[in-house]
């Protein structure tokens, strides 16, 4: 069998071990990437007065869990324009509190003292974690715009605390009447233009990075459209008694002017009632003595007879104040409330009846084009509304934010990081399948070896047998062979006379030395097989006339070194040589003829010298 050669397997087997290298680095690529997951971090801080004790600048509990909100991560999708669920966004957020390593000796000396133990974290690592269908940048993207959605939440919610007004422009054409239009456009302008006062007041100096804006100037355009704008639509609607459908509105009209006198009764009444009640209670209150003890008096009227007997008393620890409410306090809110909401009721029920004196006296405006500079009108300020809400939403979320990253700042910023080493993981891939293969391929080596000496291996000679030796000449057969191929017949001339003096055995031990010295001599040539009996063949590519000669020459010096060397075991070889130039014969079995019949033609003379090598023999042996 093949001696080990290891660079010989690694390189038959190359591409082989280049798939099984390839293959496993896929297949490790494939699993690390299906368990690949990218996670965004950051680290935020609650600096807020308050924040060491737990507490926000309103004084409500710090809750972390608000930064993943349903509130919060809305308006993320909405920031985004993703397509995910909210819940799919929240299930990933995790918020982990960060307690310094002098807080943990602390808690562990107070616990160990037996003392109560409480500290509020203040710094706090947010991070955001996808898998890998998603890429890094869309985890850090997601994140940023989660952190800045809750500062502007928490800025909302516990500093500003004042929510601006929805956007109720739109969807309202098809469904009201010119002037309903324009009330509710009206209406609208001015709880936008009373949260803008509020926070012009508060806020002066503050100018919107985004838009440009300060709380003042939306404030002032926001007037002009309430002084302005929709003053001149209502004088166009009037003067011209224009209407989408006048009966309809009269009846709107009705039904409204009804409804408000049914409600002023009734706030009539109530104003009636706790007017008496006021009078009876101030009438009580004058005996203050039974009012007082709560007890019954001389006369034997027990105070429960009384009105003014719900009294509390509310000590307040911060200031010292006590804050004092009776009943009469609650009437008297109650009825200049009521008072309040009646005037304004009547004041809406003046302003229907006019409106409907004004549609009902006058006749309808058929002219189209009252209509359509009343539509037209409307359409523009409707534009304008809305465009202008854009700006006073993009402002105040601004403001927002600004105002929370006064009360919560970001310590770091965002970084991202994979759960698996992907490169490290294919890198070590390749290393073990490449080692893999290297073993597979030895062992495939081997294997191929141990099989080639079973079936084409001469036992005798250990060189290729007759099987293989067909199959190289049937590999030549295929195919027109090339210039300078050479074909050898070599033969063992004296191999029948060792048989027949000294036995089968002996010829065998003489097939067997040859084998190896025609195996040393053809190892830089090509290839040499036994071909049975006393014939070896060779067939060499790329080999002239004159390398075929060297060949036979290295040959038969390596017989005669044998022979001295061992004359009791002696070869005697002839060599017959063709080669598909000088021969002009380019067909392998052609070819082979061609070498036969010159071995033929030789056999004679070796035949001869044979006899004279046999005579002195045994001259030898009778001496």
């Amino acid at each position: 069998m093949n001696k080990f050669n290891l660079l010989k397997y690694l390189s038959k087997w190359k591409y082989l071990i280049f798939a099984v290298c390839v293959l496993g680095a896929l297949i490790v690529y494939k699993y690390a990437m299906y368990n690949q997951e990218y996670t965004a971090s950051t680290v935020i801080s609650y600096t807020g007065q308050n924040a060491a004790d737990g507490k926000t600048p309103s004084g409500d509990d710090i809750d972390v869990t608000e930064i993943y909100s349903a509130a919060v991560i809305t308006n993320v999708l909405e920031d985004l324009n993703l397509n995910i669920g909210a819940d799919a966004i929240r299930s990933k957020c995790k918020v982990t509190e960060i307690i310094p390593p002098d807080e943990e000796v602390k808690k562990q000396a107070l616990l160990e003292a037996g003392e109560e133990y409480t500290y509020f974290p203040t710094d706090y690592v947010v991070s955001f974690s996808v898998g890998s269908e998603y890429s890094q940048d869309f985890a850090r993207t997601v994140l940023d715009s989660i952190i800045k959605n809750y500062f502007a939440t928490y800025g909302e919610k516990y500093i500003n605390q004042q929510t601006l007004p929805n956007n109720n422009v739109r969807g309202t054409d098809g469904q009201y009447d010119y002037i309903e239009r324009v009330e509710i456009l009206d209406a609208w302008a001015l709880n936008i233009s009373d949260y803008l006062a509020a926070k012009k007041e508060t806020q002066p100096n503050y100018r919107s990075a985004e838009t440009g804006y300060s709380f003042s100037d939306l404030y002032e355009i926001y007037k002009s459209y309430i002084d302005y704008d929709i003053p001149q639509i209502y004088s166009l609607i009037l003067e011209q008694e224009v209407t989408g459908d006048k009966e309809t509105l009269i009846k709107k009209y009705q039904s409204d002017i009804s409804t408000y006198e049914l409600d002023l009764q009734n706030m009539e009444e109530k104003i009636n009632d706790l007017n008496d009640l006021i009078t009876k209670y101030s009438d009580k209150n004058k005996e203050g003595v039974e009012y007082h003890y709560g007890t019954q008096s001389d006369e034997g009227n027990d105070a429960s007879d009384y009105i003014l007997k719900n009294v509390y008393d509310e000590w307040n620890q911060e200031d010292g104040h006590v804050q004092s409410e009776t009943t009469y306090d609650t009437l008297i809110n109650e009825y200049v409330d009521i008072e309040t909401e009646k005037e304004k009721l009547e004041v809406d029920l003046e302003h229907k009846k006019k409106l409907l004196a004004v549609f009902t006296d006058g006749a309808q405006s058929d002219d189209m084009s009252n209509k359509d500079e009343i539509e037209q009108s409307l359409e523009e300020l409707s534009q304008k509304l809305g465009d202008m809400y854009s700006s006073v939403s993009t402002t105040v979320d601004e403001y927002n934010q600004y105002i929370g990253a006064y009360n919560v700042s970001t310590l770091s910023s965002i970084s991202t990081s994979e759960k698996i080493n992907v490169r490290m993981y294919i890198v070590l891939a390749i290393i073990i399948f490449f080692f893999g293969g290297c073993i597979g391929a030895i062992i495939l080596g081997r294997s191929k070896d141990f099989l080639d000496y079973i079936m084409y291996t001469d036992r005798k000679t250990g060189l290729p047998n007759r099987a293989m030796c067909d199959i190289e000449i049937e590999k030549y057969a295929a195919d027109k062979l090339k210039d300078s191929f050479v074909f050898l017949l070599i033969k063992l001339d004296n191999l029948k006379y060792v048989n027949d003096k000294g036995g089968r055995e002996a010829g065998d031990a003489l097939l067997k030395v040859f084998g190896k010295v025609l195996k040393r001599a053809a190892s830089s040539y090509g290839f040499v097989g036994y071909n049975g009996s006393d014939q070896f063949i060779g067939m060499f590519e790329e080999c002239t006339v004159q390398r075929a000669e060297d060949f036979k020459q290295y040959l038969e010096e390596l017989v005669h070194y044998h022979n001295v060397q061992t004359p009791n075991v002696t070869m005697q070889v002839s060599v017959a040589v063709s080669e598909t130039n000088s021969e002009q014969i380019y067909d392998i079995r052609k070819l082979m003829g061609a070498t036969f019949r010159k071995a033929s033609a030789q056999q004679p003379r070796r035949e001869a010298e044979n006899k004279s090598e046999d005579k002195k023999e045994e001259n030898k042996d009778n001496k």
